[in-house]
């Protein structure tokens, strides 16, 4: 079983109590409201979260990236919206800025976003129909249309991927945003369709794709894994209480084999995000195993959350019992960052030499 240092525990009961106080009793008004709830992000930012792992030097809170994945897993728990604003906005934007921005990016932006100042957003790199492609022209001026964009609704600067480069860009300085309220999960992540036309870039992120990709899909993959101990945190009173023929759901092996499905996933699943966390801590390249861990955690949190509306029965299908939202949320987890299935299918040809 992965170890967790005294400061990785810390931290990671710090966020747990945060989210059973702030986070849960609030989970199913944030996502029917489908918008960004300022108040709790500025919480999250006066406890730090969104500054775990950079220097304190830099106003961060001098933790790690494996850290950065436990709070996320444990605000997944209570909500994947709040989550996946964390996962975007750290591990997606300030991140990559941190460790490939010029000084003088940094020092007019990190502090800001370590603070809660200001959020991050990421623009996908696949745009919506009719539209175009993010391209990058002589000056570093930006063009693109019909972009999806997380935490888009609400960012004050975003990530913009471009081949092997990261471009950063105000999202007042030319950027027409639409805010899209109707997504299937995550409804309160802000999302957003952005355009842009001949808009100067604050700064180049040279070579820092590959890591703004390795960390994200580790930070979606421990969202997957919040995702899916709060199917189990749910299903689990509702199955020892709920009785059927005079029994309890528990007493029942079809239930114990869902539940044990779930608890078995989990381990797997931290220990697949822990690799790939402690290889972005060590700046080696963490590429496959980030892909690995999406994979595994995203088809596990999907299946655990499938099977927990099954062992509800009709009352898995209410919102009122949540598991619905856990189901609609890790759908998600399959599609960010690439397609779970094309990504398996490099490993797949590396695994043949093809």
């Amino acid at each position: 079983m992965f170890e967790y240092t005294d400061d990785q525990a810390m931290m990671r009961d710090a966020v747990r109590d945060f989210v059973q106080a702030e986070v849960r009793p609030r989970a199913q008004a944030i996502d029917a409201a489908g918008e960004v709830p300022r108040e709790l992000v500025a919480k999250m930012a006066e406890l730090n979260l969104l500054g775990i792992p950079f220097p304190e030097a830099d106003g961060g809170a001098g933790g790690d990236f494996v850290s950065l994945t436990l709070a996320i897993e444990e605000v997944a728990r209570g909500s994947g919206s709040l989550a996946l604003i964390v996962a975007a906005h750290t591990a997606m934007v300030a991140l990559p800025l941190h460790r490939a921005g010029s000084a003088e990016t940094k020092g007019a932006w990190l502090s800001r976003l370590l603070s809660g100042g200001l959020l991050g957003g990421v623009v996908l790199a696949d745009p919506n129909p009719g539209g175009a492609a993010p391209g990058l022209a002589s000056g570093n001026r930006l063009s693109g249309s019909a972009l999806p964009t997380l935490v888009g609704a609400a960012a004050g600067l975003l990530a913009v991927p471009i081949g092997a480069d990261v471009a950063l860009l105000r999202a007042d300085a030319g950027v027409s945003r639409k805010p899209l309220p109707s997504a299937l999960g995550l409804r309160a992540s802000g999302w957003a369709e952005c355009s842009f036309e001949a808009v100067a870039a604050e700064d180049v992120l040279t070579g820092a794709s590959r890591l703004l990709e390795a960390a994200g899909r580790t930070a979606v993959a421990a969202l997957a894994v919040g995702l899916l101990a709060g199917t189990l945190d749910r299903v689990r009173p509702y199955v020892l209480e709920r009785k059927q023929f005079g029994k309890p759901l528990a007493s029942f092996d079809p239930v114990r084999a869902f539940v044990a499905g779930m608890a078995v996933d989990l381990d797997a699943c931290r220990l697949l995000v822990h690799r790939a966390a402690g290889l972005i801590d060590e700046g080696k390249d963490a590429a496959r195993a980030a892909i690995v861990a999406k994979g595994y955690a995203s088809d596990a949190a999907f299946r655990g959350a499938r099977n927990g509306v099954q062992a509800l029965g009709g009352y898995g299908y209410l919102t009122e019992y949540e598991v619905e939202r856990c189901f609609r949320d890790a759908k998600f987890c399959e599609l960010a960052l690439g397609r779970t299935d094309d990504l398996l299918q490099g490993v797949g040809r590396e695994e043949l030499g093809a």
